[in-house]
């Protein structure tokens, strides 16, 4: 997969060669983000496949344009960086027994805890863009993002945890890559809006056998469980922005 994505960026990269500086466009957007997260596994019988809610985020950077000979200035190249804060959200609830000291007896309460999590991480952004009318683009790529800071919040029983830059005790979460489609609509002034989604493929980078160690079963299954595990950032990013 990986291999993938480097082939993208090289193509995207030899095309700044076909073209003249002056002929790139260089610009600056920046957004929110919508996302969820989507967790699966599938190891004989356990099977199964939990999303969170949407969390709003925000995201900025920069990116270059870059037109493609013999195509009549219908097809261009982008690459760009960006810092994206992305994550999920979840209530969980369950019932469980509290004590009234008015009636000296326990009662069974339904309990939820709210909680949500927010990564954030420097994207490599690679995409082709066509001029499908007027003004109106539609575009196509892959990303590659590196996790920089991990934080979240839960709530229960009206107590309130923060959790800050967990990054190091969540090494699992380290690389983050998928694709993109996407709609933008320029301005004749320079401004622009775009709508995208980013379906991730998955995020990787974590040290399987530290896993295993710490799980309470057998080291083999504990790895094979782990393989079937996928753990994926689905985006969707409303964003606006300006070409110089």
């Amino acid at each position: 997969m990986k291999k993938v994505f480097l082939t993208t960026v090289i193509a995207v990269l030899t095309a700044t060669t076909m073209v003249n500086a002056q002929d790139i466009r260089y610009g600056v957007r920046g957004g929110l983000n919508f996302a969820k997260l989507k967790a699966s596994v599938s190891y004989d019988d356990l099977t199964g496949t939990v999303s969170t809610g949407r969390k709003i985020g925000f995201m900025i950077g920069g990116f270059a344009e870059i037109p493609l000979v013999n195509f009549d200035d219908k097809l261009s190249a982008e690459v760009g960086l960006s810092y994206s804060s992305i994550g999920g959200k979840a209530n969980v609830s369950g019932k469980t027994e509290k004590y009234d000291s008015r009636n000296d007896s326990y009662r069974e309460v339904t309990e939820t805890i709210k909680s949500s999590l927010k990564t954030d991480y420097i994207f490599l952004n690679t995409s082709l863009k066509y001029n499908v009318y007027d003004n109106i683009f539609v575009k196509g790529g892959l990303y590659f993002g590196t996790l920089v800071s991990v934080g979240g919040k839960a709530k229960y029983d009206g107590k309130k945890i923060d959790f800050e830059d967990e990054k190091d005790d969540l090494d699992e979460m380290l690389y983050d890559w998928g694709g993109s489609l996407g709609l933008e609509y320029n301005f004749n002034n320079g401004m622009f809006v775009n709508l995208d989604y980013n379906l991730g493929f998955g995020i990787f980078g974590y040290d399987k056998d530290e896993i295993a160690e710490k799980s309470k079963i057998d080291d083999e299954v504990a790895e094979e469980i782990i393989d079937s595990f996928s753990l994926k950032n689905n985006v969707l990013q409303l964003g606006v922005g300006y070409k110089f």
